[in-house]
This record gives C-alpha cells, sequence and structure tokens, in this order.
C-alpha cells in the first residue's frame, strides 16, 4: 500500500521524488522503493520528522503503537500524520502523540497501485479542513476518495479495505468452475479477468444503472443466467455475503481496541 501511495504522488506530480522520504524496518524494502521510485531512504526518525511535515504511517495496526512510540519524541504541531492503519482511532494515534500533531485516518485499498482505487479519510479533533484537503488531494490521485465520520471507518474497511480481495476470491471460484467445465486455463484466466474487469467498467460507466438493475438485464427468465442465481438463492447466497462483510467489520473494531 505504501508504495502505490508514493507511485501514485509521483506520478500525479503532487511533489518531486527528491521530496519523498521513506524509512521502513526492512533495508531490502526500501532499497528497491529507492531504486525503483528515486526516494530517499531515511533510517533515524529524528531526522525523518525534521525534513518533512506530513507524515503518512503505513503499517500494521498490530504495528503502530511501537511507531508512534519511535516518533513521539519528534513529533510537533507542525505535522499532519496520515494514517492507513486499519482499525486505529485517530484519538489513540493522539494521545500516543501527546496530541501535538494533526491526524487525519484512511482507509484505503490495494487498486490504489492502478490508480483505481477507493479511500475514505476522516479527521482528528485537531484537524483542519486545509488537512483534509490535502489527504484527498493525495489520495484521489489513486483513484476516488471521499470524506466520512470515524464512526464509519470500520465498516469502510469491511466493505472497499477488503473488498478486492472478495472480488479477488469471486475470481477464483469462477476461474476453478470454467477449468473444471473444460475450459484451458489460460482462456479460463482471461475470460474471468475480462468479465470482471467489464463489469466493473459497466458499474462505473457516468450512465450506469444500479447494480441490481443491470444484474437483471443479464439475467434472461429461463435462461442459464437465472439457473446460477437461482441456485445462489437458494443458498442464501446474498445474506451470507453481507454477514461475512459484517464479520469483517466486527474484526476491524477488534483490532481498534488493543
Amino acid at each position: 500500500m505504501a508504495e502505490a501511495i508514493i507511485r501514485g504522488i509521483i506520478n500525479a506530480g503532487l511533489v518531486n521524488p527528491d521530496s519523498l522520504f521513506i524509512n521502513d524496518i526492512s533495508e531490502e524494502r526500501t532499497k528497491y522503493i529507492a531504486k525503483k521510485y528515486g526516494v530517499t531512504v531515511i533510517k533515524e526518525y529524528s531526522r525523518l520528522l525534521k525534513k518533512t511535515s506530513v507524515l503518512i504511517i503505513a503499517v500494521k495496526p498490530q504495528q503502530m503503537g511501537d511507531v508512534l512510540g519511535n516518533i513521539s519524541v519528534g513529533i510537533s504541531p507542525r505535522h499532519l500524520v496520515i494514517s492507513i492503519a486499519a482499525g486505529i482511532k485517530t484519538v489513540f494515534i493522539e494521545n500516543k502523540l501527546c496530541n501535538r500533531p494533526r491526524v487525519v485516518r484512511v482507509m484505503p485499498n490495494t487498486p490504489a497501485m492502478v490508480c483505481l482505487g477507493a479511500t475514505v479519510v476522516c479527521k482528528g479533533k485537531k484537524a483542519k479542513h486545509s488537512d483534509i484537503k490535502t489527504v484527498l488531494n493525495i489520495f484521489n490521485s489513486m483513484g476516488y476518495s471521499a470524506e466520512l465520520p470515524e464512526r464509519l471507518m470500520n465498516a469502510v474497511t469491511a466493505v472497499s479495505g477488503s473488498g478486492p480481495a472478495y472480488v479477488f476470491y469471486l475470481a477464483e471460484g469462477m476461474t476453478e468452475a470454467a477449468v473444471k467445465l473444460g475450459i484451458p486455463k489460460d482462456i479460463a484466466v482471461q475470460l474471468v479477468v475480462n468479465t470482471i474487469h467489464g463489469a466493473g467498467k459497466m458499474l462505473a460507466w457516468k450512465e450506469a444503472l444500479p447494480a441490481t438493475l443491470l444484474r437483471k438485464k443479464v439475467t434472461s427468465p429461463g435462461g442459464t443466467t437465472e439457473a446460477a442465481i437461482k441456485y445462489l438463492e437458494s443458498k442464501d447466497w446474498l445474506t451470507r455475503f453481507i454477514n461475512a462483510v459484517t464479520a469483517a467489520e466486527k474484526r476491524a473494531k477488534v483490532l481498534g481496541s488493543k
């Protein structure tokens, strides 16, 4: 996700690569990113904080406490801290950093790597309207972004944050079914990829109908699609899927409570 953000910022021309500084526990990873994008590696947190006023923390939720502890001494009110850690509330970050910086919480998703991301942001108690504009500007360079209240961020995590995996899972199943039905795997993969890509394009089309109506237009009475849909409905598939997304939202809450 950090690489997607770096790529989006550079490709959009928001800042020059030599104005981007990175830090990571993996020396191999930082060398790769630095070589590929022309950014600068800074190992010392104190020096990193002096060089920048906007800090994007792109770590797993379980690592957030340690990272905040490492930067807390050098952080100041001039810093805007942007977090993409799932489930971690702005108040947790603010408390760990002695309420000094402005904090904005962000939930992006991996299609940002191909500039088709879906991102939601929310502000902490000290963040200003201009900070939200700055963050939206960053993530608009990688796709779609919007602001919502923090109480909805766990739901956003479950829907769009985890959402690409649901689509990939569907692609797995469609591919396996195609192969089982005798279609060569290389052709099966392309059929599935282009079907999902095309369906997504239809949903995103400016004159698009809602998903429910699009689905009904493909489902001719007594046809093949109807047979598949009826089977899914007999297994209460839609309710099960909604419950699965709800389970993801509950997990996001747990991660934020630790």
